[in-house]
């Protein structure tokens, strides 16, 4: 009975050993799992800001339209040719943008993903922000990608993220400024017409 009782006891103590091994086995595969999804993502995002930092050398600048003494005709024509020109560079810009925001997505430190997401975010709206200088506007863009790339590097050495930068919060402040307008345009356009038909006719009203 007494060596019956040792052999229980040496299966039981074998069966937990055994289950917590196999439990630290599974843990130790998903951190490295998840620790390859994040060399990953960072690998992915370095690459694509790589990309844009190198794209925006080319940032379009809007044309200081001719004066009004000139033909309409050719103010047209400058503004077209500008229009074109930044729907081109745009696109460019977004065959970046896409695969960063998922990779971005991927990032685990709450505090990285949300700055990352938020340059995205901006890098999106490129037209919005320093509308009027566009010299400053190359610059902010710039900057901003620098600090997000600052922030990978601060992360993967196990150090805090920096805090934000100047051009960063001024940036994402006129983009906000710039997001609340058009709110604010969109309402009283549905609040001068709420069924959404356009404007109504005299003749309708007869």
């Amino acid at each position: 009975m007494e060596q019956f009782l040792l052999v229980m006891l040496g299966a039981i103590v074998s069966f937990i050993a055994s289950y917590f091994a196999h439990r630290w086995e599974a843990k130790r595969a998903k951190s490295e799992r998840l620790e390859g999804r994040q060399d990953a993502a960072v690998a992915a995002l370095s690459e694509a800001f790589v990309r844009i930092e190198c794209h925006l050398r080319s940032m379009p600048w809007e044309p200081d339209p001719p004066p009004k003494t000139g033909p309409d005709v050719i103010r047209e024509e400058v503004r077209e040719e500008y229009y074109l020109q930044a729907r081109e560079w745009g696109t460019v810009l977004n065959d970046s943008l896409g695969p960063a925001k998922i990779a971005a997505y991927v990032v685990r430190n709450d505090e990285l993903r949300e700055r990352l997401l938020r340059t995205l975010e901006l890098l999106e709206n490129w037209e919005e922000i320093d509308r009027c200088t566009p010299i400053r506007r190359q610059w902010t863009f710039q900057a901003v990608t620098e600090h997000a790339v600052e922030c990978m590097g601060a992360w993967r050495r196990g150090d805090p993220i920096p805090r934000e930068t100047g051009a960063f919060t001024v940036a994402w402040k006129e983009w906000e400024r710039s997001n609340q307008s058009e709110m604010r345009r969109m309402l009283r356009a549905r609040l001068r017409n709420p069924d959404g038909l356009g404007p109504r006719s005299e003749a309708s009203d007869e």
